[in-house]
């Protein structure tokens, strides 16, 4: 008992003399700038590696560098490229440097008094390129509904954040997927976002940031925040096509149509509607989609299946014992006469497994990942009793009643 006991008093020795040692050593550096080092992961799997992104470990001095633990491992998501804008320094400023010069405010005027316009919410340039033609005009995006309450406007207009005035038409809007797509009328060239060209969602829990113009300020805002539900849906919203991006972020009166970047500084979503007081985005591969199709047909005509779908749960039996797992998927409660469901040989009661390479368990899921565009084949994976099947539907955007 005794030798533990004194075990025990000189492993607490040690440490006093280590915090000690420790104290001096920092009240010696004290005077001295700190110098920024690279911190290199010990662990085998991350051995030689830089660390670049943690900004407030920079702030060690090389002295303490071997007490630094070792580095956490970096997200290998597919949609998570090594660099970020953020640091410990700078939070967000970079990010919201590279965002800003392609931000615009929407303003909308009546016919006879076209000097005294409103302002009605936010935008972005998406293509930025301008040049003769009316095609070659810089394009932005913003959501639909903008336009939709206030009907009554005949002139539109856009202010960049260096406080540009422009003159703008729209070419189109979809109220179903509540996007509008703005033609700006000048020759010149504007700035233009970067956009995610991953196809996937951010992940929970990832930094968002957003930013936009608000109802009574004069200047834009930014804010930051993280992904509370990458793929969320809401019983009140039921003509969704589409699961929202709830973003736990605080979202402004006049910041609908402000686009949603991650910490690259790629815009990732766009704010469409609020939930309490945070937003809720579309993502931008989505948004996208319907965008292009306005611009080429002043319109967007979603893609037609001709199926009644709905949730598919049903637990799996192995043996004589009833397990815990499920196998999800969307069922098809109704295939209507002669469209395309009918012709790829659907039929009532199958369940669909994969849309692409994408594996579904909603009926947004399966329209998402359908696409934007009518009559391009989409190869779905599907289940009739219990044997697999592939089969390949075309959408078309004529309904059936």
């Amino acid at each position: 008992m005794q030798r533990a006991f004194l075990s025990r008093g000189s492993s607490l020795g040690f440490a006093s003399a280590g915090i000690a040692s420790l104290l001096c050593l920092l009240e010696q550096k004290r005077s001295e700038p700190l110098k920024a080092v690279e911190c290199v992961g010990r662990n085998n799997s991350q051995e030689g590696r830089t660390w670049k992104e943690f900004g407030s470990w920079r702030l060690f001095p090389d002295r303490l560098r071997f007490l630094l633990p070792s580095p956490p491992v970096l997200c290998s998501h597919p949609r998570s490229p090594p660099e970020s804008l953020i640091s410990f320094e700078c939070g967000f400023s970079e990010v919201f440097e590279r965002v800003k010069p392609a931000v615009v405010r929407i303003y909308g005027s009546h016919k006879d008094s076209p000097e005294a316009a409103k302002f009605m919410g936010s935008g972005f340039v998406y293509k930025g390129k301008g040049g003769d033609g009316d095609s070659n005009h810089p394009v932005a995006m913003t959501a639909a509904h903008l336009f939709e309450e206030n009907p009554s406007y005949a002139f539109h207009f856009v202010r960049t954040t260096n406080g540009q005035w422009f003159r703008a038409r729209i070419r189109g809007l979809s109220s179903l997927a509540d996007v509008a797509v703005v033609s700006i009328e000048t020759r010149r060239s504007l700035p233009e976002v970067t956009t995610d060209k991953t196809r996937a969602r951010p992940r929970q829990g990832a930094f968002v940031a957003t930013y936009g113009t608000t109802q009574f300020a004069n200047e834009p805002v930014g804010v930051v925040g993280i992904v509370s539900q990458p793929s969320q849906t809401f019983p009140q919203i039921e003509d969704s096509r589409i699961k929202f991006i709830q973003l736990g972020l605080i979202t402004i009166p006049g910041m609908s149509g402000s686009p949603v970047v991650d910490t690259q500084g790629s815009v990732v979503g766009m704010v469409v509607k609020k939930f309490q007081e945070y937003g809720l985005g579309i993502p931008i591969h989505y948004a996208e989609g319907v965008a292009r199709c306005i611009e080429e047909t002043g319109k967007w005509d979603p893609p037609y299946l001709g199926m009644v779908l709905q949730e598919h749960k049903q637990r799996v039996v192995e043996g004589s014992a009833e397990g815990d797992d499920t196998e999800s998927g969307v069922m098809v409660a109704q295939v209507k006469g002669g469209t395309p469901a009918e012709k790829a040989g659907i039929r009532t009661g199958d369940v669909i497994l994969q849309v692409g390479a994408e594996t579904v368990g909603a009926y947004q899921e399966v329209l998402e990942f359908v696409g934007c565009r009518a009559g391009v084949p989409v190869k779905m994976r599907i289940k009739r009793k219990q044997k697999e099947m592939d089969v390949t539907v075309i959408p078309t955007t004529q309904r059936v009643v």
